[in-house]
């Protein structure tokens, strides 16, 4: 009965989705990420967050983590670290974009030799 309780009472202290959306957002914006996310893909990456977090402070700082990760996903070209794999496969799941660099283009040598049909009509 107890332990029914302290259930009770911890989720009632606990912020509301909306609050939690409010909070991504804001942590969104501040980063200025300029991209769109669907609803469905904030709200996974609440769930990712909430996953990792014990306390409702605690829960607002891994939502900060995933907000700096959609930042770096969609704004820059850099590697990301391996240990967040559960956010690159949202990332993937949701075609999250990412400003992929290009090479500068190179003219490189032809490896065949010029066919013969392309002769025929010289003068040697």
């Amino acid at each position: 009965m107890v332990m029914k309780l302290i259930e009770i009472v911890r989720r009632l202290r606990a912020p509301t989705l909306h609050t939690q959306l409010q909070w991504l957002r804001a942590e969104l914006r501040e980063r200025a990420v300029r991209i769109q996310l669907t609803q469905a893909c904030l709200r996974e990456l609440i769930r990712d967050a909430k996953v990792d977090a014990t306390s409702a402070a605690r829960l607002r700082e891994e939502i900060a983590v995933r907000a700096e990760f959609v930042k770096v996903w969609t704004q820059s070209d850099a590697r990301v670290d391996a240990s967040h794999w559960r956010l690159i496969d949202l990332a993937r799941k949701y075609a999250l974009p990412r400003p992929w660099r290009l090479s500068e283009p190179v003219a490189m040598p032809a490896r065949r030799p010029t066919p013969i049909y392309l002769r025929w009509a010289s003068a040697s």
